[in-house]
């Protein structure tokens, strides 16, 4: 996220953000973040995450890798995830789209749920591409724009936390606008999720995002990038 609206929001939210938030959908999220990673992170030793937030995703994922490091632009959920590890991370309140981080920094990049809420979208692309190192892997996620009214109904009725500001894009043609197509290549632009709470049906649901006509119908979008 960047400086601004964005900002003061997220500084508002992050004591109670944990407590209002879907842990169902939290859960869920944390468990398929975990299945790709272990899929991708082949030789991959330092990661990022961009986004942080409360730290639920980065106490799993910083684990897997020799070095890990975070950053979120609200003070306050980089606090709270200082207070929930039990060990001493790297944790960096900044700016998403103004890293203080060198070229070729890391092998592993998440970056979730996120993209939506800056203003200059393809700056945020552009600064995952600049950190990540020859052969590292970025993951980025967003919900899926067709889920907009559902989402805003969600939020008015306080069936899940306030989110702030955004904007809901189409997540794979973003990242081929973006990109040069000799910087990278795109790996996957499947569903990161199909439906954002659990269920009896959790199996069947995340088969259809192997189909094409139902991938694009998921709760959340997901581009892998692999950089050249």
């Amino acid at each position: 996220m960047t400086d601004g609206v964005g900002k003061t929001f997220f500084e508002e939210w992050a004591i109670d953000y944990d407590e209002l938030r879907n842990k169902s959908f939290l859960e869920k999220s944390k468990e398929t973040m975990d299945l790709i990673v272990e899929r991708y992170k082949h030789n991959k030793h330092s990661f990022l995450e961009l986004g942080l937030g409360t730290g639920e995703v980065f106490k799993i994922m910083s684990k897997r890798f020799k070095f890990s490091c975070a950053t979120d632009i609200s003070e306050g959920m980089v606090r709270r995830s200082h207070l929930k590890a039990k060990t001493e991370h790297n944790l960096l309140v900044s700016d998403g789209c103004n890293l203080p981080l060198k070229n070729d920094s890391f092998d592993f990049i998440i970056c979730q749920d996120v993209i939506e809420h800056v203003p200059d979208q393809k700056k945020l692309v552009l600064e995952i591409r600049r950190v990540l190192r020859t052969n590292g892997i970025a993951i980025i996620t967003t919900p899926n724009p067709l889920w907009a009214p559902v989402l805003y109904l969600a939020e008015k009725f306080r069936l899940k936390v306030e989110e702030g500001e955004h904007e809901f894009i189409v997540l794979p043609r973003l990242i081929k606008n973006s990109l040069h197509e000799g910087d990278c290549n795109l790996l996957s632009e499947r569903p990161f999720m199909m439906f954002p709470v659990k269920s009896g049906l959790d199996k069947f649901i995340e088969s259809l995002a192997n189909k094409k006509v139902f991938a694009r119908l998921g709760f959340s979008q997901m581009c892998i990038i692999e950089k050249k």
